[in-house]
């Protein structure tokens, strides 16, 4: 037997809660540990169509990057996801920030991998990017379209071409990491890639001569999704786990 404090201890194992931001909300959010599960959903964020989903696979579950309870709740109604989720006695754990930044896997370990890099490492233990090389320096407009084609974003922001140098060293921020650019460019690396860049933010690093990908917050994130679940049926063969097919991105 499987149990949600079972799932919530291995995770613990190699994304450790405690190492959560102290902004941030993360574990068992909703439910008794103490329960049972067979079916499990695994999404980056609780919406009313993941809901739904978990309810057609008969999931008792959910695991989320982001909270599904983050602000603090003054009333809760019909209409609400929390409500919704007590209703139909589905419970929710969440690992977010513990999940970026997670030594061994997480999302952006995950990120770096996918785009290809080498020797990749945190650039601090305090914050949630990581750096990395690629095989061989190419041009930033050929790495811009990698990073599309790896995500399956077709609508990634650059400011490519305005960046006149070859790209080898890259640094990858899951999310909304544009703030730690400043960071990035006074390391000289060479690229980074985020899943959120403000005007000003664009502005800087390319002042910098660093190539500043926004390639999506779902499309940074998500790919941790499928990785984490072939990692949870590996450990516990009595439960079903599902990655959400639902697509947030905006």
């Amino acid at each position: 037997m499987t149990t949600i404090l079972d799932i919530y201890n291995y995770i613990d194992g190699f994304a450790p809660f405690d190492t959560s931001m102290e902004f941030d909300n993360t574990g068992i959010l909703i439910g008794d540990g103490k329960k049972e599960v067979k079916n499990v959903l695994l999404a980056l964020d609780i919406t009313g169509e993941v809901i739904e989903e978990a309810e057609d696979l008969g999931a008792e579950l959910i695991i989320t990057h982001h909270p599904a309870i983050f602000n603090g709740l003054k009333s809760i109604s019909e209409n609400d996801l929390v409500y919704r989720l007590i209703r139909a006695d589905i419970a929710a754990i969440s690992a977010h920030t513990n999940l970026d930044l997670s030594q061994t896997f997480g999302v952006n370990t995950v990120l770096a991998e996918k785009l290809g890099l080498k020797n990749a490492h945190f650039i601090s233990g305090e914050l949630p990017v990581v750096a990395g090389e690629l095989k061989k320096p190419i041009f930033a407009s050929e790495f811009e379209s990698r990073v599309s084609h790896a995500l399956d974003n077709k609508k990634v922001r650059s400011n490519a071409v305005k960046i006149d140098k070859m790209i080898k060293t890259v640094a990858v921020g899951g999310g909304a990491c544009g703030e730690y650019g400043g960071i990035v460019a006074d390391m000289n690396i060479d690229a980074f890639v985020t899943g959120e860049l403000k005007h000003h933010e664009f502005l800087y690093l390319t002042e910098k001569n660093v190539l500043a990908i926004d390639a999506g917050h779902f499309y940074t994130e998500n790919p941790v999704i499928e990785p984490l679940k072939q990692r949870l049926c590996e450990k516990f063969k009595d439960v079903g786990f599902y990655a959400s097919k639902v697509c947030c991105s905006y």
